[in-house]
C-alpha cells in the first residue's frame, strides 16, 4: 500500500479555508458561552480573513447566439435556452416540473432546487431564501423549445407525463443528473466553437446580457432569485461599471447637440 506523502505543516492554507475554520469555531466557542462554560468567546475578537469574489465569467453576446444556434435540435435544446434566457441556478432547472410551468401565461415558478450532497442520491429541496421563490416570465424563444421538448418527452418516457414529472429527466422519469448536464454543456459549447465554461456560466450571462441592454438590476436581481439588489450590483459590479462610463457618454453627447 503506498502511503500519502506526509503534510507539510509549514505551509499555508488559503484565506477561504482560514475563514471557514474560523467560523465553525466561533460557532462552537459561543454555544459554550450561552451554556455559562465560558465567559467571552474570544473569537469575536479575531478578524478573519475576507474572500475576493472571483470575476464572474459569461459568455459574450455573440458566443451566446453561437451556443442558441448549435442547440437547435439537442435533446436538451430546451434546457440551454431556459439557462441562458431565465438565469436559473442548475439546481432549479433540474428540480422544475411541469406543474411550475404555464406555457399559456409564459411564466414558470421557482417552487424547489435539486441538492447534490457527497455519497448520497440528489436531493429535492426548498428554496434557501424568500427572494429564490419566484415567478419568471419566458421569452417566446423558451415558450417555443419548451413545447418542443414536451411533445419529446412524451414520446420518449416510459411512463406517461404527469404535471408533477420533471421537466428535463430520464427515460425511467428520474430527473435528469448534474453530470450529464455537465457534460452535455461542454460539447455544446465545443460544437459553437467557443470557450469551454461551466453551466453556472449561463446564469452569468443571462445577467451580464440584460444588464448591457439596459434592464434594470432591480428586475434582474429578481429574476435572479438574489437577496438584495446590492448583491446583485456587487457581484456583476464590472457591467454597471461599464454602464456607467455609457450613461457619461451619453450626457455628452446629448449636451454637444444642445450647443
Amino acid at each position: 500500500m503506498r502511503l500519502p506523502p506526509p503534510r507539510d505543516e509549514t505551509a499555508s492554507v488559503s484565506a477561504k479555508t482560514t475563514r471557514n475554520t474560523g467560523l465553525v469555531l466561533h460557532r462552537a466557542i459561543e454555544q459554550a458561552r450561552r451554556w455559562g462554560l465560558l465567559p467571552l468567546n474570544v473569537c469575536s475578537l479575531v478578524d478573519l480573513p475576507r474572500l475576493a469574489r472571483p470575476e464572474t465569467q459569461a459568455l459574450t453576446a455573440e458566443e451566446a447566439q453561437r451556443v442558441r444556434e448549435a442547440a437547435r435540435g439537442d435533446d436538451l435544446e430546451a434546457l440551454w435556452v431556459m439557462l441562458l434566457t431565465t438565469g436559473l441556478r442548475q439546481g432549479e432547472a433540474i428540480a422544475l416540473q411541469w406543474s411550475a410551468i404555464d406555457l399559456e401565461a409564459g411564466v414558470l415558478r421557482v417552487v424547489a432546487s435539486m441538492i447534490r450532497i457527497a455519497g448520497e442520491e440528489p436531493r429535492l429541496v426548498e428554496p434557501k431564501t424568500r427572494k429564490s421563490r419566484r415567478t419568471i416570465d419566458l421569452s417566446a424563444d423558451a415558450i417555443a423549445s419548451l413545447r418542443r421538448h414536451r411533445q419529446r418527452q412524451s414520446e420518449a418516457v416510459i411512463r406517461p407525463l404527469t404535471r408533477d414529472g420533471f421537466v428535463f429527466q430520464r427515460a425511467d422519469g428520474r430527473p435528469l443528473s448534474f453530470t450529464t448536464m455537465w457534460k452535455a454543456w461542454r460539447r455544446l459549447l465545443r460544437k459553437a466553437d467557443v470557450r469551454l465554461l461551466g453551466v453556472y456560466s449561463a446564469r452569468h450571462t443571462a445577467a451580464t446580457l440584460l444588464l448591457e441592454r439596459g434592464v434594470d438590476a432591480k428586475t434582474v436581481s429578481e429574476m435572479l432569485g438574489h437577496s438584495s439588489v446590492g448583491f446583485t450590483l456587487d457581484v456583476y459590479g464590472h457591467v454597471t461599471a461599464r454602464m456607467s462610463k455609457h450613461a457619461a457618454n451619453v450626457m455628452d453627447d446629448l449636451f454637444r447637440t444642445a450647443n
